[in-house]
C-alpha cells in the first residue's frame, strides 16, 4: 500500500466524522429550542 492512499483514506474517513459530529450537534441544538419554546 502506499502511504498516500492511506492518508487520503483517513482524511476522508476524518471529514466524514466531522460532518456526522455538525449534524448531531444540529440535531442538538434544535431540540434545545424545541424544548424552550
Amino acid at each position: 500500500m502506499r502511504p498516500n492512499g492511506t492518508s487520503a483514506v483517513l482524511a476522508n474517513h476524518r471529514r466524514d466524522h466531522e460532518i456526522e459530529a455538525g449534524r448531531a450537534r444540529k440535531k442538538i441544538s434544535d431540540a434545545k429550542k424545541y424544548l424552550i419554546h
